[in-house]
């Protein structure tokens, strides 16, 4: 187990440097998995068609429309409450939205399609973390990300102790995936902000100690492993 006699949190531009490069590994991740895991997506929980229905739904009942694009091909377009082409008054999209609502078949297949929606979303994002967050730090040591690695950060428990696997697992599912992640999905469904993300970046780049929000939950801490003291 190191112990670290001084320890040293990174730099900003190592810390910035490091995320942006785990944000596109984690994204590359995502997309591949989303190409190999919709398709039995779909196939199991038959999504398109819950969408397809979803929509025509909002259709019927004049929440949305089918329009017809320059190019000639038919297109989906919901109706928002505002001014311009695709909107209506406040008062019209209540009357719409509560005759949607009496309609319990409409009402079960749009809660089936976000049911569908959230664990499949929940299921790639976990997978999209796994690779970087849970294998690398095998691989690298010291909790380490691709991009803390290539940065020379690591990330130890707050008393300097080097982090076990454990600690690294927990760092991961709990603090990261749980905490970050899971919460900030949901926050986006209904904000269209991911806030837990967008403040544990911010706290990581800005704050003194350079931690994220993963790692005040999970007690660790990251280091500048160029300039930090091993006892």
């Amino acid at each position: 187990m190191n112990n670290y006699e001084t320890i040293f949190p990174p730099k900003l531009h190592k810390r910035l440097i490091a995320i942006i490069i785990d944000i596109v590994v984690c994204f590359s991740f995502f997309s591949f998995f989303q190409f190999i895991c919709l398709p039995f997506i779909n196939n199991t929980f038959h999504y398109n068609d819950l969408v397809i229905a979803h929509q025509e739904n909002l259709v019927k009942y004049d929440l949305a429309r089918y329009d017809v694009d320059e190019s000639g091909q038919t297109v989906y377009v919901e109706y928002m409450v505002g001014e311009g082409e695709n909107a209506i008054t406040k008062e019209e999209y209540e009357s719409a939205k509560l005759m949607f609502e009496q309609d319990a078949d409409a009402v079960q297949n749009a809660q089936k399609m976000n049911t569908v929606s959230l664990i499949s979303m929940s299921l790639l994002l976990l997978l999209a973390i796994v690779p970087n967050y849970l294998l690398f730090p095998l691989i690298y040591k010291n909790g380490q990300t691709l991009g803390k690695w290539f940065m020379h950060i690591g990330i130890v428990n707050k008393n300097g102790t080097r982090i076990s696997y454990p600690r690294v697992l927990f760092r991961t599912l709990v603090g990261l995936y749980l905490c970050e992640i899971l919460i900030s999905y949901l926050l986006y469904t209904m904000t269209g902000i991911p806030v837990v993300l967008l403040v544990s970046a911010l706290v990581a780049l800005i704050g003194e100690s350079k931690n994220s929000i993963a790692d005040y939950v999970s007690g660790t801490c990251q280091i500048d492993n160029d300039i930090s003291i091993i006892e």
